[in-house]
């Protein structure tokens, strides 16, 4: 796993069109790809919180399997645990915290870590958007508890909202 500062995410995604999902209420939601966001996670208990961060992750390779963004776009909001998170990072020979370094790249064989950090964001009630390696499939998850999803058609999105814990 890399660890990349706002501005290696803006540019690592740059490149991929818009990918944020804030930028949908800008040019229209279903125009920008995202639509309304139907997945909850806010009452899900922490089983079904790792099924779906491992669905995700899953989803995100299936197109492509070299490699995923994990960019976390706002932390702070509740009451965190940043124990599990710290031992994630010291892994991978990293001492920045979230704030410094928000972008989490992994590969294919980083997987399980991917999983990992997405259920963390999702226990800490992070905003953090994933995106695979061409920008065809993203998938934000809010601090509100709300799950959204864009691919490469509408077809694709409705299969990964499909199985969004209800």
């Amino acid at each position: 796993m890399r660890f990349l500062d706002a501005a290696a995410c803006g540019r690592w995604s740059a490149r991929l069109g818009s990918v944020d999902p804030a930028d949908a209420a800008v040019a229209g939601e279903e125009e920008a790809g995202w639509g309304r966001a139907p997945g909850s996670i806010e009452n899900l208990a922490a089983s079904r919180q790792m099924w779906l961060a491992e669905w995700t992750v899953r989803w995100l390779f299936e197109r492509d399997p070299s490699e995923a963004l994990i960019w976390v776009k706002q932390t702070g909001v509740f009451n965190e645990n940043l124990f599990l998170y710290r031992l994630l990072r010291r892994k991978h020979l990293s001492v920045d915290g979230v704030d410094q370094t928000p972008g989490h790249l992994f590969g294919r064989d980083e997987r399980e870590d991917g999983v990992a950090l997405l259920f963390l964001a999702m226990v800490n009630g992070w905003d953090v958007l994933v995106v695979s390696r061409y920008g065809d499939r993203c998938v934000h998850v809010s601090h509100d508890g709300l799950v959204n999803a864009r691919g490469r058609s509408a077809e694709e999105r409705a299969k990964f909202l499909g199985s969004v814990p209800k």
